[in-house]
């Protein structure tokens, strides 16, 4: 369902599946079908073309038109929090949009954890990694940490079961627009940016 749902969100193919339930009663077959892939906001057809990168302009602007300035406050402040700390940006070239907060090592091997996307979320973006990640988050358990810390913020969904999954966490960006959701995104930040500095949690 989770594969289904992300194919759905981010690309120009339509998956569904349906699910059979089949009761007997008696004489009778009671045959009950579900849809999944139905609910899933189709992202593509934005107005901006496939393949250019993304700015803060136009992602502002699609937060703004498509969500609110709840949203918009909130990237912005992810923005600013990674220029004061060194974290570099990295713009997405994805139909919906974003960007990439970028932890890098001393030795400039680059750890990202997570996405900021136009669909108004902070996506879990570990998987794209994985056990390549740098010291320490090469080990699923730090990884695995990452979530355990994010679950504080009221309003995030967090899977400890689906780390190396991309649905490990559904983070609406309107949650970090209060003060003590974005303390604790930003306090987990920090924490990543001085575990990659010592290699160890």
């Amino acid at each position: 369902k989770d594969l289904i749902t992300y194919v759905n969100e981010n690309s120009e193919f339509d998956i569904y599946v349906v699910q059979i339930e089949l009761y007997k009663y008696e004489d009778y077959e009671i045959v009950i079908p579900k849809l999944y892939g139905a609910e899933a906001k189709k992202d593509v057809g934005s107005r901006r073309p496939q393949g250019k990168v993304w700015t803060w302009d136009l992602l502002k602007e699609r937060l703004l038109c498509e969500y609110g300035e709840q949203e918009v406050t909130a990237a912005q402040q992810i923005i600013e929090w990674g220029e004061k700390n060194s974290i570099k940006i990295s713009w997405s070239t994805s139909q919906r949009g974003g960007f990439i907060p970028c932890f890098y090592t001393d030795s400039r091997k680059g750890f990202y954890p997570f996405g900021i996307t136009g669909t108004g979320k902070v996506e879990w973006n570990a998987p794209h990694q994985e056990n390549k990640a740098p010291s320490p988050f090469h080990k699923r358990e730090n990884r695995a940490e990452i979530l355990k810390r994010l679950q504080h913020i009221r309003g995030a969904s967090v899977d400890l079961d689906n780390v190396d999954g991309y649905s490990g966490l559904r983070l609406p960006l309107r949650v970090l627009a209060h003060k003590d959701a974005q303390d604790t995104f930003f306090s987990v930040c920090s924490w990543i940016k001085e575990a990659l500095k010592v290699g160890a949690c």
